[in-house]
């Protein structure tokens, strides 16, 4: 679109801040400018409120059959230059992509650079000729650099609303335009590194959030790791991952269970320590048991009779058959679930597919039971035992008694 030299000047006289405020929203017309060296042509319409002005318009995407929303300020520079702060969504609810401008004053043309590290010509009324501008190009860095910093060097607040820092990545490239996330494709990357005397080393530790399957709509798994370098050292190791299941591996960067954590785990202060079950359940460890926090309380029944019909096998998981269950191939030992139900069915639960777990962790108390009544008994074979000794002991001394009995009576041998 070619404007008027007339309307060239009419807003060269609205942007020169000259003739002071008008009252109410003045529109001061629309007008268009090429961003070369690309065919993308952006039209705003201009309007004057006060002091501020305001652009609202439209990038036609090169003709593309949907437009991009603009919107933008227009202020004086102290070189006397325009400046244009645009914001251009190709798409609704998308992120924007920012366009600085700097306008002359006797052409209304000048130079422009986006968000993206594209630049170019501001050229005024343009033809509509070259490639559209490249989407997701990697931005120009932003550096935060302080010699003796005294405040947080990025603070972000939000009064009433939550700071928020997204980073977005797509496939494609920016030439071809955006594409599907694919698989391992890195979302954000946190890196630390530092000085060691002789200059800045390579990334130390960081966190880093990957895609963990090829993305499609409603399929945007994701996975998160996190890295250190161990002192005297430089090579650095993922200690901990959160897989897209909600697994988290501590040393493993392939966890199996909810909690996967390869290594020994030390719990609690040397003194209180306690791994309980969801439901309060001690599963280990010194955990509380005062009688004030217990209400009623009764003993167990009799487990002696039920615990020695419980068989402890060893055997080979089906691991081939469950790989979803990361058994593992080794000889492991237990119990059958089938087996305990019959015998303790309290022991044992079923999940959501119908499989059967038993609770081992009652299984110590349980066997203390036995115990119990083992020593039961055991102190009623040995009062039995004394009591048939002493009877026995006593049966001796009559039977001794009777026999001198018996030898007093003799009579004596003639001679």
């Amino acid at each position: 679109m070619v404007i008027s030299r007339a309307r060239s000047l009419w807003m060269v006289v609205a942007f020169s801040f000259v003739g002071g405020a008008h009252a109410g929203a003045q529109p001061l017309g629309t007008f268009s400018w090429q961003l070369q060296p690309y065919c993308n042509i952006i039209t705003v319409n201009v309007t004057q409120n006060g002091s501020v002005y305001t652009l609202d318009g439209y990038d036609n995407q090169c003709g593309a059959a949907t437009r991009a929303a603009v919107l933008g300020s227009a202020f004086m520079n102290p070189d006397l230059t325009i400046g244009l702060g645009l914001s251009i969504v190709a798409t609704p609810g998308g992120n924007p992509t920012h366009v600085d401008a700097t306008i002359d004053m006797g052409t209304l043309s000048g130079t422009w650079r986006d968000s993206a590290a594209n630049t170019g010509t501001f050229a005024l009324g343009a033809a509509a000729a070259g490639a559209p501008r490249p989407l997701g190009a990697r931005s120009a860095p932003l550096e935060i650099s302080t010699a003796v910093p005294t405040l947080p060097e990025l603070q972000l607040t939000g009064i009433g609303l939550v700071p928020d820092i997204l980073a977005v990545r797509s496939g494609g490239s920016p030439a071809g335009g955006p594409a599907a996330t694919l698989l391992g494709d890195t979302l954000l990357r946190i890196d630390a590194a530092g000085h060691d005397g002789s200059g800045f080393t390579a990334p130390r530790a960081g966190i880093e959030i990957s895609a963990s399957e090829n993305w499609a709509p409603g399929d945007n798994g994701t996975t998160m790791y996190f890295r250190t370098t161990p002192s005297g050292g430089t090579a650095t190791t993922t200690r901990v991952a959160i897989t897209n299941q909600g697994r988290v591996g501590i040393g493993t960067i392939t966890p199996a269970n909810l909690l996967d954590v390869s290594g020994d785990i030390r719990i609690g202060s040397g003194v209180t320590g306690c791994v309980l079950d969801n439901d309060g359940t001690v599963i280990a460890g010194v955990c509380a048991s005062d009688a004030r926090f217990k209400r009623e309380v009764t003993p167990f029944g009799p487990m002696l009779e039920k615990l020695t019909a419980l068989e402890p096998v060893h055997f080979y998981w089906r691991s081939d058959e469950f790989p979803a269950r990361a058994f593992g191939d080794r000889q492991s030992y237990g119990l059958v679930a089938q087996e305990v139900e019959r015998v303790l069915p309290e022991l044992v639960v079923s999940d959501e597919d119908g499989f059967k777990a038993v609770n081992y962790s009652k299984l110590p108390l349980l066997a203390l039971q036995a115990i119990r009544e083992l020593k039961a008994k055991n102190d009623a074979l040995e009062t039995a035992n004394a009591a048939l000794a002493a009877e026995q002991t006593a049966l001796a001394a009559r039977l001794a008694a009777l026999e001198a009995a018996v030898e007093h009576s003799r009579p004596e041998p003639r001679r």
